[in-house]
């Protein structure tokens, strides 16, 4: 009868032997090779990076239904979505064909816009749902702090002026960022004035990388 292959690809050896027949031993060889591609996801789901910079490789994984690397098969890779205004994102390559292991990988460049940037993989080897990884750029180093509102203001001696103090927080590339720490402080007065105070001397900055006082 025929010999079932088995779940795994690879080399299967059959021999045929006697005992009647001292030392005999006939070999058949067979090579089990992968199924039909039944899986196809990105190895992580989710990452995170500073924005203007190349990350790490992604893989995606082809397989069959017995988890068998599905090689040689060529894969798409495309950005689906990047943050409003973002420039300077792309992928290090549009196409390539999975290796032995069943894996392709692509790295990609963030813009320099925070966000999420989302890409996608396509095989014709495959027709299942397409896999997709979110990638969230976060900010760069903090670099400027500039006045938001409050500025050039007049009021009455003694009464709280109409409005805060405010400061936002950019990094290199103009993008706010939350959670910086801002010292404020009376660093000038007229000759003889009392009383004068802040609300607060300090505030870090909020999810619109603003910080007040009053």
């Amino acid at each position: 009868s025929p010999f079932t292959v088995g779940s795994k690809v690879g080399r299967y050896l059959v021999t045929a032997s006697s005992p009647v027949v001292p030392g005999s031993s006939v070999p058949f060889d067979v090579t089990g090779t992968n199924g039909p591609a039944a899986s196809f996801p990105f190895l992580v789901s989710s990452a995170q990076g500073v924005v203007g910079t190349q990350l790490a490789p992604f893989s995606v994984a082809l397989l069959d239904a017995q988890s068998n690397p599905v090689p040689t098969a060529m894969v798409h890779f495309a950005l689906a979505g990047a943050p409003s205004g973002a420039v300077g994102q792309s992928m290090s390559v549009d196409s390539i064909a999975t290796d032995s292991a069943g894996l392709a990988a692509v790295r990609l460049t963030l813009g320099d816009r925070t966000g999420l940037y989302t890409i996608v993989a396509q095989t014709p080897s495959y027709s299942g749902p397409i896999p997709s990884l979110t990638v969230t750029a976060t900010p760069a180093q903090v670099a400027q702090i500039i006045q938001a509102q409050g500025a050039s203001q007049q009021k009455q001696i003694l009464t709280f002026a109409d409005s805060a103090c405010v400061v936002r927080v950019l990094d290199s590339l103009g993008n706010i960022v939350s959670g910086v720490p801002v010292d404020f402080a009376i660093v000038s007065a007229p000759g003889g004035a009392a009383q004068h105070m802040l609300t607060a001397t300090a505030d870090t900055t909020d999810a619109n990388g603003l910080a007040e006082t009053q």
